[in-house]
């Protein structure tokens, strides 16, 4: 009872918020035992160290090295500078009160998972959507093909979070708590740094230069994370953009252009070249089909009353060219999936157009995230 009375002025006084609260709860407690459960299918003796495994494939045990050791300078683990520090730091400071770091990690992302989907829907209802239009986009957001990651050992649900709040905060006109959440995304990706972009646009929008220019100056915290990063490349190595050369040399991994990279996929698709793993495909087909989707609702956005600014369209723009710019295209659906502006998008351009299409991108959405979670549980190579 002493919690409840801690917490109760926490607890929203507007119905549809404790809703969105309930339902994100209960969407991460169905998410986490679907993973469970599917699981327990394909491993009948499954144990607690199997499913530890299971949480930390891939990145996460590198995130894991981080959080006990820091960044190292020799043998491979020097290879991890790649990876930005606060959600390590996060896992280690959350570890001195969970009883290990494997907890205290799903821990972070799950607790992210939950503050970010409600903190979307809160700025939706700012925005002024109509409750049933919220549930609608909560809805594939929910139904996102990589839910598997909002209970992984991975940064998605923090920086769901993140960006969620930051968005929150310019809309409620809090520059400085927005800056404070774009910072922290910035030290957990590098498209964090484009958190400049709803920022500055929402300072134009509100005229707020007008009378209280000083709060632009807020702006200048966001990069602050991706300096510490730089910081730490060259604390460790000598050079700021040490985590560069990395990339190219283990991952293979360049800057490219962004144009040539994504005319290069249209060719193959075309002329049916399908590479075997099947979710490197839905990478790339996801990455084309993304960009037509910002274009037409661009196009249609001054005729139809839609509601996302263009700041906010810049802001998803942007993310897709620094996406679409790697050498080779591995991951995307799990960046792209992040980009919030493209829920609300493709929301408002199937129910326009026609209903039944927002329909059927959920149950495209739904089998995907389905489909994730079994590959996941063989230990298979996502996005």
């Amino acid at each position: 009872m002493k919690l409840f009375g801690v917490l109760k002025p926490l607890w929203p006084t507007d119905r549809f918020l404790r809703r969105v609260i309930i339902a994100s709860v209960l969407y991460q407690i169905g998410l986490s035992l679907a993973i469970i459960f599917c699981a327990c299918l394909l491993y009948s003796d499954l144990t607690w160290i199997q499913l530890k495994n299971l949480l930390s494939a891939w990145d996460g045990g590198h995130y894991l090295y981080l959080a006990r050791y820091g960044y190292q300078t020799s043998g491979d683990e020097a290879t991890f500078i790649v990876f930005y520090p606060l959600y390590p730091w996060l896992i280690r400071l959350t570890s001195q009160i969970l009883p290990n770091e494997h907890l205290a990690a799903v821990s972070v992302t799950i607790l992210g998972s939950i503050v970010g989907h409600v903190a979307f829907a809160y700025y939706l209802l700012k925005t002024g959507c109509n409750r049933s239009q919220i549930w609608r986009i909560l809805c594939l957001l929910f139904l996102t093909p990589i839910s598997v990651y909002f209970s992984m050992i991975y940064t998605e649900g923090m920086f769901l979070a993140e960006t969620a709040l930051c968005l929150l905060a310019l809309r409620c006109d809090r520059y400085a708590w927005a800056a404070g959440f774009g910072l922290m995304a910035s030290a957990t990706r590098l498209v964090g740094i484009l958190s400049i972009v709803p920022f500055i646009s929402r300072f134009i929008e509100t005229q707020r230069w007008r009378s209280h220019w000083q709060s632009i100056l807020w702006v200048c915290l966001i990069p602050l994370g991706y300096g510490i990063y730089l910081y730490l490349n060259w604390k460790f190595f000598g050079d700021p953009f040490h985590y560069r050369g990395v990339l190219g040399a283990h991952w293979q991994k360049t800057a490219t252009n962004p144009a040539i990279q994504y005319l290069n996929h249209w060719r193959d698709l075309l002329q049916w070249y399908v590479p075997k793993e099947p979710t490197i495909f839905i990478d790339r087909i996801s990455t084309l089909i993304i960009l037509p989707v910002f274009i037409i609702y661009g196009s249609l956005k001054s005729r139809n009353n839609l509601r996302l600014s263009w700041g906010e369209q810049v802001w998803a723009w942007s993310q897709w060219l620094v996406i679409a710019s790697q050498s080779f295209w591995l991951s995307n659906t799990r960046y792209l999936a992040l980009i919030l502006p493209l829920y609300i998008a493709i929301e408002e351009l199937s129910w326009l157009v026609w209903r039944v299409i927002y329909f059927a991108v959920a149950a495209i959405f739904g089998a995907l995230s389905v489909y994730s979670i079994y590959l996941f549980c063989q230990g298979v190579w996502l996005y």
